[in-house]
């Protein structure tokens, strides 16, 4: 399942593809893929605006339009995001059923969404409800904010460890891999109260 890391990294190999591309089409292949707001509502903001940047929010990476509306996709566990250059590459038949959503760019290239266990999930922000992504997600472990006394203020609730650490309204984008690996290392028992 990709985290932070994996998420950062997917987040930076897609921002030179992706930014300055415009949006000319939006198939969903898999109804369930696109969390909110309806197919036509999100197909009728996105095709024609441009992408402007590509950043990440926890473990979602996040497309910047420039019409200030943010589409998010977070890839759960088995999700991935392929760019095509659709003049030059193929595209795989044998991954075919597993393709949940194209976003066709132009000049000539496709976002495809890829996910075999179909948790994977699409949405779309608007300008005005865009704020809700920042005040649900928690603090980012990467940010200059993100520092020991304000760690220790999230550790104070009465909590399992473990389970707080994974809160993402508290800490976004920590998951089991990382936190497990962190706790093991620093001796720490998952269950253990936080506030101990």
């Amino acid at each position: 399942m990709p985290e932070l890391p994996e998420v950062e990294t997917i987040r930076r190999t897609l921002e030179p593809l992706l930014t300055g591309k415009r949006i000319q089409s939006f198939e969903l292949l898999w109804a369930r893929t696109l969390a909110f707001p309806a197919l036509t509502d999100a197909r009728h903001s996105m095709i024609g605006t441009t992408i402007a940047g590509v950043r990440r929010r926890g473990k979602l990476v996040v497309l910047e339009l420039d019409s200030g509306d943010l589409i998010t996709i977070h890839l759960r566990m088995t999700g991935e995001l392929l760019y095509r250059d659709a003049g030059i590459l193929p595209r795989s038949t044998e991954r075919e059923p597993y393709l949940r959503a194209i976003f066709g760019l132009s000049p000539c290239a496709e976002l495809l969404f890829y996910d075999t266990r179909k948790f994977g999930r699409i949405s779309l922000y608007t300008r005005e409800t865009s704020a809700s992504l920042d005040t649900t997600l928690g603090i980012e472990p990467l940010d200059a904010g993100f520092t020991t006394a304000a760690l220790a203020i999230i550790l104070r609730r009465e909590r399992r460890l473990k389970s707080l650490l994974l809160d993402q309204h508290l800490i976004a984008g920590l998951g089991n891999i990382y936190v497990d690996e962190a706790l093991f290392a620093a001796r720490l028992h998952p269950l253990r109260p936080a506030n101990t």
